[in-house]
């Protein structure tokens, strides 16, 4: 997606100890095979927000409904912190949906143009290893690929390998760009608290200061970026461009199947979208015109649906 003639637009935690992507390969009878086992491909806003939205509202149902005795301090930040990650992530692609419809030139004055201008979209999904989707961006002046935000599917267990996939991939591209560094921030909690999966660590990267949020990574010297990448969209591992394809069109079915039925039952609005709505939108009803957001969230709402969706 582009911003006209601007610039590219562009889980649940059962077990005490998170596994890296290479201890997840090394577990499996494929090995390294299914450690490439991802499909890293670029994707439209329309479908990001699809996901996300399905991810949203599950890490949402955790949070709420508490955790099990074997959660730890760490699952339970790492949760408890994804939610306000994910919401934001979802509005970036409201926005950026909302934009790539109608053909709309992202304008300076816009409210979000800070976090929409040059943001690029990357996905990783897999049927064994995990799903996750990343936010980033060239900043050439400073020589940096920011990654705004990197999240995956909590519900499954594996989103942080599926993470580890594009972080992996991001610092590659970092590389094939001639920038110097990749930068992430750590999500905050409700408590304060600050999260980071350990696998940044692992990588190399560091925090610019003492209790600082920002972690920066120097490719020139990344210890953990030379290690195998997931492949490109272009490689036959992993999930076809067709089951990708037919995964994300089921997911609009049924969420728009069920906000059918809950509009013709004349369910109560949802929380208001605070992102204009796409030209052609369905109306709410209130007889406004919903954004395509309003209309996921009218469908995913309540933990009863949330059992609809089991990527």
């Amino acid at each position: 997606a582009t911003t006209g003639g601007r610039a590219p637009l562009h889980g649940r935690h059962r077990s005490l100890r998170r596994r890296s992507l290479q201890e997840f390969a090394a577990s499996t009878s494929s090995g390294s095979s299914l450690c490439m086992s991802h499909k890293i491909l670029d994707v439209a806003p329309v479908q990001a927000l699809m996901l996300i939205t399905k991810w949203k509202n599950e890490a949402e149902h955790k949070r709420a409904l508490g955790y099990t005795p074997i959660d730890t301090t760490e699952t339970i930040k790492a949760v408890s912190s994804s939610v306000d990650t994910l919401a934001e992530m979802q509005r970036i692609a409201n926005q950026l949906a909302v934009l790539e419809k109608s053909g709309a030139d992202l304008k300076d004055d816009h409210p979000l143009y800070d976090k929409l201008v040059g943001m690029e979209l990357l996905c990783a999904l897999s049927g064994e290893a995990g799903n996750a989707i990343a936010y980033y961006r060239e900043l050439t002046e400073s020589s940096n690929l920011e990654i705004y935000a990197c999240m995956g599917n909590q519900d499954t267990g594996k989103n942080e390998i599926a993470e580890e996939a594009l972080v992996r991939k991001l610092i590659e591209t970092t590389k094939e760009r001639g920038l110097k560094t990749v930068s992430i921030e750590s999500r905050i909690a409700p408590s304060g608290s600050t999260y980071l999966p350990p696998f940044y660590l692992d990588l190399g990267f560091a925090a610019e200061s003492e209790g600082a949020r920002l972690y920066k990574l120097d490719v020139a010297g990344a210890g953990g970026a030379s290690t195998p990448v997931a492949p490109s969209a272009s490689s036959s591992a992993g999930l076809s461009k067709a089951e990708v394809d037919a995964y994300i069109a089921k997911v609009k079915a049924e969420v728009d199947a069920v906000a059918k039925a809950r509009t013709v039952a004349g369910a109560p609005d949802g929380a208001a979208d605070d992102a204009a709505p796409a030209s052609g939108a369905a109306a709410g009803t209130n007889g406004k015109p919903m954004g395509l957001n309003e209309l996921l969230m009218k469908g995913i709402a309540t933990k009863r649906l949330s059992s609809i969706f089991r990527l």
